[in-house]
């Protein structure tokens, strides 16, 4: 008996997807290890090590094993995708045999690449076959048409043409939804002169965040003043938010207008007709699509589900693994 299963591993989030029943478990890539006789030991994996960020114990640490979607601490990665799978595929009498496709950037190399398919099998995985984000997140839009993917992420934001026999052209960009947070942080230090934390951030982000030209709304923030320790109550208004990612959306924009010029004429058509695929947390971001869209005179979407864009297009190459030969390129087992 075997399980096929689908895994995109995120800075922030690990999400898992089952053949016939889709997403099936979505946590925070966290893990609090505890140290005992100088061996580490699994304490809690997901959202249930979060509450100890700011509480562990003298001899508990909470770690975040991913960042940027390269493994950094492979014991605690390993350790925390063995709780997850057996949360998924919880072991009876006989565990069967699990089939994992792992949505990776198209930005690591071959070696960061080996490295989580090596503690995916040490994690409990059979078999375990990497593909990367934007040809998953392709076939969720229209499966053997050329798609234009922009995947804004927590850490990354992943651009590529992605055609019929895989990725034609692509790149990985150190830009994503932290760093929109960390922008707003250093515009409001620099105009107000105040001190903004990553959670008030990103609930300003999610609450006006905003690229609409005339969108007048606003929150209420309470933050303390530099150099007197004295919290204020300010007004965020969408239009900061905008002038803060503003920069960063350029560049992403810029790295989508190069790739452009990479475009082969087969795949042009397409391309004009469909437009720009844009998913990821922060395509969540009102006004988005259309600025990006704008700038590059073509149209952009936001596709549905763009969480859970990844894994969701990779569930079609379980039914159909004929077509992931082709798009990889290998024989499959």
């Amino acid at each position: 008996m075997s399980v096929d299963l689908v895994i995109d591993i995120g800075s922030k989030f690990v999400t898992i997807a089952q053949r016939g029943r889709g997403v099936v478990l979505k946590e925070p890539a966290l893990v609090l290890l505890e140290s005992r006789r100088n061996k580490m030991r699994l304490v809690e994996a997901g959202r249930g090590a979060t509450k100890y960020l700011h509480q562990a114990a003298s001899n508990e640490q909470v770690i975040a094993p991913i960042r940027g979607g390269m493994i950094v601490h492979e014991f605690a990665a390993q350790e925390m995708l063995r709780e997850f799978l057996q949360r998924v595929v919880p072991a009876k009498v006989l565990r069967p045999s699990v089939r994992m496709i792992a949505c990776v950037s198209c930005g690591l190399t071959n070696t960061e690449k080996s490295q989580i398919e090596k503690v995916l099998i040490g994690a409990g995985c059979n078999e375990v076959t990497i593909v990367e984000s934007p040809i998953a997140v392709a076939a969720s839009v229209s499966e053997g048409s050329s798609q234009f993917v922009l995947d804004i992420g927590a850490s990354k934001t992943e651009v590529a043409i992605v055609g019929h026999n895989g990725i034609v052209a692509g790149c990985s960009v150190n830009i994503g939804g932290d760093a929109f947070n960390n922008a707003l942080i250093d515009y409001v230090t620099d105009t107000k002169r105040c001190r903004m934390t990553m959670p008030i951030a990103e609930r300003v982000k999610k609450s006006i965040g905003s690229m609409y030209e005339n969108d007048t709304t606003c929150t209420n923030v309470e933050m303390e003043e530099i150099g007197t320790d004295i919290d204020y109550t300010y007004k965020i208004y969408a239009k900061d938010f905008k002038n803060a990612i503003e920069p960063l959306v350029a560049k992403i924009i810029e790295v989508a207008y190069n790739l452009t010029f990479q475009i082969p004429d087969t795949m042009a058509q397409d391309i004009l007709l469909g437009g720009i695929v844009v998913c990821g947390g922060s395509s969540y971001i009102p006004g988005l699509c259309d600025y990006i869209g704008k700038a590059l005179a073509l149209r952009a979407k936001q596709i549905d589900e763009p969480l859970n864009a990844a894994v969701l297009g990779a569930l079609y190459y379980c039914d159909h693994p004929e077509r992931l030969e082709d798009v990889l390129n290998v024989q499959m087992a």
